[in-house]
């Protein structure tokens, strides 16, 4: 079985591109992110005749997150719980569903985390904004919920797809010493990160590729992609037993040479079934 994760930067404006690529890959799942468009504007007819199950939480004109799957969706959620934080945006950034699939229960996830941008507030102090304190408190709600969620349901598979926006190591980052406490690549983002492998959550990329300086993600603008001047920001986390039944995990930076491409690339992880 394979699961995609790809921030696709507006549906409308890549459909034929993300459709053609489903089928070239032979995709079995994929989990969408800035989707940038309303539930009744998605495209669902394309993918359905493609085979596809669709479920989307989507928002106009920013953000959005859907899931595309092969094997039937049940027990479908948008949004994290808000436990004792306050989201003054409410924006549409989480979406699961669970498939069942030889028996086993997958619970797939796509997420959307913010940017965080700007890091000052008002009064200029540095790691004050609320965008940025937006962006902590929704990493503390996501890792609190898949916590709270693994420990109710042992026997489920998580595989948590989407654009973190946080650059976790060095070997992320094209230029380390030119972002270093820059947005995504903050001391206190990072230890978000580690805050997540620290609840038994696993990078499947950097587990298999612990050397591999790979990106997900590039500059529009710059020659950014000819340059390879990128950022790894696109996960696919997982616990133990997801992992053992993982055979491959690889960025797909082919879509970011095609015309009109998405400024990010989609990673995929096969799973032996």
């Amino acid at each position: 079985m394979k699961i995609a994760t790809w921030n696709v930067n507006s549906i409308r404006a890549r459909l034929e591109l993300v459709g053609n690529w489903l089928k070239e890959n032979n995709i079995d799942v994929l989990l969408m992110q800035e989707i940038k468009c309303l539930d009744e504007q998605f495209p669902i007819e394309f993918f359905e005749e493609m085979g596809y199950n669709v479920e989307i939480f989507g928002q106009k004109a920013l953000n959005g997150v859907a899931i595309l799957t092969k094997y039937r969706p049940f027990d479908v959620k948008k949004d994290l719980p808000l436990y004792d934080f306050t989201d003054i945006y409410m924006e549409s950034r989480y979406i699961e569903a669970k498939i069942e699939v030889n028996s086993k229960i997958f619970r797939i996830a796509s997420i959307y985390f913010p940017n965080g941008s700007p890091l000052a507030n008002y009064e200029g102090e540095p790691l004050k904004s609320p965008r940025f304190s937006h962006k902590l408190d929704f990493f503390d709600r996501f890792n609190r919920y898949i916590t709270e969620e693994k420990e109710k349901n042992p026997d489920e598979i998580f595989i948590l797809g989407g654009d973190y926006n946080i650059m976790h190591n060095e070997i992320d980052v094209h230029n380390p010493k030119l972002w270093y406490g820059e947005i995504a690549f903050t001391d206190v983002e990072r230890a978000k990160m580690d805050a997540l492998e620290a609840s038994k959550l696993v990078d499947i990329f950097r587990h298999l590729h612990k050397d591999a300086k790979e990106f997900s993600w590039w500059n529009y603008r710059f020659g950014g992609f000819e340059k390879n001047h990128g950022l790894r920001i696109d996960y696919i986390y997982t616990h133990s037993d997801g992992l053992k039944l993982v055979k491959s995990c690889e960025i797909d930076k082919s879509t970011r040479a095609l015309e009109k491409p998405s400024d990010h690339a989609p990673c995929v992880i096969d799973i032996a079934l």
